[in-house]
């Protein structure tokens, strides 16, 4: 039995921070489309932050492809602030003045992280959190207007 983010298991009550309740299956099928839309932001992300570690290779990644990556990164971002608050934490982090080791270790690990929820919403894992562009859906009662 389920309440909201609660769940009783026999005699014991379990907390679950990171799940997502979908109230349909099309209410579900919007947030993994919208997901899947906002991967190539997810890839501009690391992009930006790659281009300025490896500044040499920058002009590898002035194409058509790179533009729209750039585009969908601050939706991107939105998601990643309001779902992922410690991952947009270390991106502000990465902003900042550090030594060249200490910026390519935190790249690495957002990097990874960030790669990762690229493949859960590519196998049906919706975005966690929200965006101005998240589909916003209203479950209506059989019956009702």
């Amino acid at each position: 039995m389920y309440w909201g983010l609660v769940r009783k298991n026999q005699r014991h009550y379990f907390w679950y921070e990171d799940i997502q309740i979908f109230n349909s299956d099309r209410e579900y099928q919007l947030a993994i489309e919208h997901s899947r839309k906002l991967i190539p932001g997810l890839e501009g992300i690391i992009l930006e932050f790659q281009s300025k570690l490896f500044k040499a290779l920058d002009f590898l990644y002035r194409t058509d492809e790179h533009v729209e990556k750039m585009h969908l990164k601050y939706f991107a971002k939105q998601h990643l602030k309001t779902g992922y608050p410690q991952i947009y934490k270390k991106l502000a982090t990465l902003k900042q003045p550090l030594n060249k080791q200490e910026k390519m270790e935190l790249f690495k690990e957002v990097a990874g992280v960030i790669e990762m929820i690229k493949l859960k919403a590519m196998v049906g894992e919706p975005l966690k959190g929200r965006c101005q562009l998240c589909p916003k859906v209203r479950i209506r009662e059989e019956g009702r207007p």
